[in-house]
């Protein structure tokens, strides 16, 4: 396969997730036994693990790189590659 290595997708954060974040940082606010700086903390940490389930910067291709791919997909003869660059098309469109 080209030297590419398959990734398993990344979790994606939906907006049931953005919900349940808001609100835990509403409940962290309210905690009454933590000091402000506990709670600063605690949500800092939490606002950086959103950030590793899917980064806000993720590249992703433009259309025309698509279909670029496309082109090429469609115009060149089958052989041994042509199915891994499909392949490569299909997880880039899943970016």
């Amino acid at each position: 396969m080209l030297g590419l290595k398959k990734q398993a997708p990344k979790p994606k954060w939906t907006e049931e997730d953005e919900d349940n974040f808001r609100y835990i940082i509403g409940v962290l606010h309210c905690v009454a036994h933590q000091t402000f700086e506990d709670v600063e903390s605690t949500i800092n940490w939490f606002k950086f693990l959103k950030d590793r389930v899917q980064p806000q910067n993720m590249w992703k291709p433009s259309k025309e790189q698509i279909v670029a791919l496309q082109w090429i997909l469609n115009n060149i003869p089958y052989n041994k590659h042509k199915e891994e660059i499909s392949g490569l098309l299909d997880q880039i469109k899943d970016l």
